[in-house]
Protein backbone atom coordinates (compact mmCIF):
# COMPACT_ATOMS: atom_id res chain seq x y z
CA UNK A 1 0.00 0.00 0.00
CA UNK A 2 2.87 2.41 0.67
CA UNK A 3 3.83 2.30 -3.00
CA UNK A 4 0.32 3.51 -3.88
CA UNK A 5 0.83 6.68 -1.79
CA UNK A 6 4.45 7.30 -2.76
CA UNK A 7 5.16 10.93 -3.53
CA UNK A 8 1.67 12.24 -2.81
CA UNK A 9 2.68 14.27 0.29
CA UNK A 10 -0.10 15.85 2.34
CA UNK A 11 -3.41 14.73 0.95
CA UNK A 12 -7.15 14.71 1.38
CA UNK A 13 -9.41 11.80 0.49
CA UNK A 14 -12.50 12.55 -1.54
CA UNK A 15 -15.03 9.72 -1.58
CA UNK A 16 -17.76 10.55 -4.13
CA UNK A 17 -19.71 7.31 -3.71
CA UNK A 18 -22.56 6.87 -1.34
CA UNK A 19 -24.33 3.63 -2.02
CA UNK A 20 -27.61 5.46 -2.58
CA UNK A 21 -28.31 7.86 -5.43
CA UNK A 22 -29.99 10.20 -2.94
CA UNK A 23 -26.70 10.63 -1.01
CA UNK A 24 -24.48 11.56 -3.96
CA UNK A 25 -22.86 14.96 -4.49
CA UNK A 26 -22.04 15.77 -8.15
CA UNK A 27 -18.61 14.71 -9.42
CA UNK A 28 -18.08 18.23 -10.76
CA UNK A 29 -18.43 19.65 -7.25
CA UNK A 30 -15.84 17.21 -5.95
CA UNK A 31 -13.59 18.38 -8.80
CA UNK A 32 -14.07 22.01 -7.76
CA UNK A 33 -13.29 21.05 -4.17
CA UNK A 34 -10.10 19.28 -5.26
CA UNK A 35 -8.95 22.41 -7.09
CA UNK A 36 -9.61 24.51 -3.99
CA UNK A 37 -7.75 22.07 -1.75
CA UNK A 38 -4.80 22.12 -4.17
CA UNK A 39 -4.63 25.89 -3.62
CA UNK A 40 -4.27 25.10 0.11
CA UNK A 41 -1.43 22.65 -0.53
CA UNK A 42 -3.38 19.39 -0.40
CA UNK A 43 -3.40 16.84 -3.19
CA UNK A 44 -6.60 14.81 -3.43
CA UNK A 45 -6.93 11.06 -3.62
CA UNK A 46 -10.31 9.94 -4.94
CA UNK A 47 -11.40 6.71 -3.29
CA UNK A 48 -13.96 4.39 -4.80
CA UNK A 49 -15.75 1.15 -4.13
CA UNK A 50 -17.08 -1.64 -6.33
CA UNK A 51 -18.74 -0.26 -9.44
CA UNK A 52 -17.67 3.34 -8.69
CA UNK A 53 -14.61 3.56 -10.96
CA UNK A 54 -16.40 5.72 -13.56
CA UNK A 55 -17.61 8.10 -10.82
CA UNK A 56 -14.05 8.42 -9.48
CA UNK A 57 -12.79 9.07 -13.02
CA UNK A 58 -15.36 11.87 -13.47
CA UNK A 59 -14.11 13.51 -10.27
CA UNK A 60 -10.49 13.24 -11.43
CA UNK A 61 -11.40 14.72 -14.83
CA UNK A 62 -13.25 17.63 -13.17
CA UNK A 63 -10.32 18.24 -10.82
CA UNK A 64 -8.03 19.40 -13.64
CA UNK A 65 -4.90 17.75 -12.23
CA UNK A 66 -5.72 18.37 -8.55
CA UNK A 67 -6.76 14.76 -7.85
CA UNK A 68 -5.76 11.22 -8.66
CA UNK A 69 -7.85 8.09 -8.50
CA UNK A 70 -6.94 5.71 -5.71
CA UNK A 71 -5.65 2.26 -6.41
CA UNK A 72 -8.11 -0.57 -5.61
CA UNK A 73 -8.30 -0.97 -1.85
CA UNK A 74 -9.41 -3.48 0.71
CA UNK A 75 -11.18 -2.21 3.83
CA UNK A 76 -7.89 -2.36 5.72
CA UNK A 77 -6.12 -0.42 2.94
CA UNK A 78 -8.80 2.25 3.08
CA UNK A 79 -8.55 2.53 6.86
CA UNK A 80 -4.80 3.14 6.54
CA UNK A 81 -5.32 5.70 3.77
CA UNK A 82 -7.93 7.51 5.86
CA UNK A 83 -5.63 7.44 8.89
CA UNK A 84 -2.82 9.08 6.90
CA UNK A 85 -5.04 11.70 5.25
CA UNK A 86 -5.23 15.24 6.55
CA UNK A 87 -8.97 15.32 5.70
CA UNK A 88 -11.72 13.06 4.34
CA UNK A 89 -14.75 14.44 2.49
CA UNK A 90 -17.55 11.93 2.00
CA UNK A 91 -21.27 11.34 2.21
CA UNK A 92 -23.00 9.40 4.99
CA UNK A 93 -21.39 6.12 4.02
CA UNK A 94 -18.87 3.55 5.22
CA UNK A 95 -15.70 5.43 4.19
CA UNK A 96 -16.83 8.49 6.16
CA UNK A 97 -17.49 6.45 9.27
CA UNK A 98 -14.16 4.61 8.96
CA UNK A 99 -12.35 7.95 8.76
CA UNK A 100 -14.19 9.08 11.89
CA UNK A 101 -13.20 5.85 13.63
CA UNK A 102 -9.49 6.47 13.05
CA UNK A 103 -9.75 10.13 14.12
CA UNK A 104 -9.21 11.80 10.75
CA UNK A 105 -10.93 15.18 10.43
CA UNK A 106 -13.95 14.92 8.13
CA UNK A 107 -16.37 17.03 6.18
CA UNK A 108 -19.54 14.97 6.05
CA UNK A 109 -21.95 15.58 3.18
CA UNK A 110 -25.51 14.82 4.20
CA UNK A 111 -28.71 14.84 2.20
CA UNK A 112 -31.70 12.75 3.16
CA UNK A 113 -30.23 11.11 6.26
CA UNK A 114 -29.94 12.83 9.62
CA UNK A 115 -26.44 13.78 10.82
CA UNK A 116 -27.75 13.88 14.41
CA UNK A 117 -28.40 10.14 14.05
CA UNK A 118 -25.55 9.12 11.76
CA UNK A 119 -22.70 11.39 12.93
CA UNK A 120 -19.93 12.43 12.75
CA UNK A 121 -19.63 13.31 16.40
CA UNK A 122 -16.14 14.82 16.88
CA UNK A 123 -16.41 18.55 17.66
CA UNK A 124 -13.91 19.51 14.95
CA UNK A 125 -15.71 17.62 12.17
CA UNK A 126 -17.99 19.54 9.84
CA UNK A 127 -21.36 18.61 8.38
CA UNK A 128 -22.68 20.12 5.16
CA UNK A 129 -26.32 19.30 4.60
CA UNK A 130 -28.75 19.67 1.74
CA UNK A 131 -32.10 19.05 3.33
CA UNK A 132 -34.77 17.77 0.95
CA UNK A 133 -38.38 18.40 1.98
CA UNK A 134 -38.77 14.74 2.98
CA UNK A 135 -35.70 14.69 5.27
CA UNK A 136 -34.85 12.93 7.33
CA UNK A 137 -35.63 9.89 5.29
CA UNK A 138 -33.78 6.72 4.55
CA UNK A 139 -35.00 6.08 1.01
CA UNK A 140 -32.31 5.01 -1.44
CA UNK A 141 -33.88 7.06 -4.23
CA UNK A 142 -35.48 10.49 -4.06
CA UNK A 143 -37.63 12.28 -6.61
CA UNK A 144 -36.26 15.59 -5.26
CA UNK A 145 -32.64 14.57 -6.00
CA UNK A 146 -31.38 14.77 -9.60
CA UNK A 147 -30.04 11.46 -10.91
Amino acid sequence: MDAGLAGIGDFAVLNPGGGWASKLWPAERFGELARGLRDLGLRCLVSWGPGEEALADRVVAAADGAAVRSFPTTLLDYVEIARRARLVVAADTGPLHLACAVGTPVVALFGPTDPARNGPFAPADAVVRRTPACAPCYSRTCPATPA
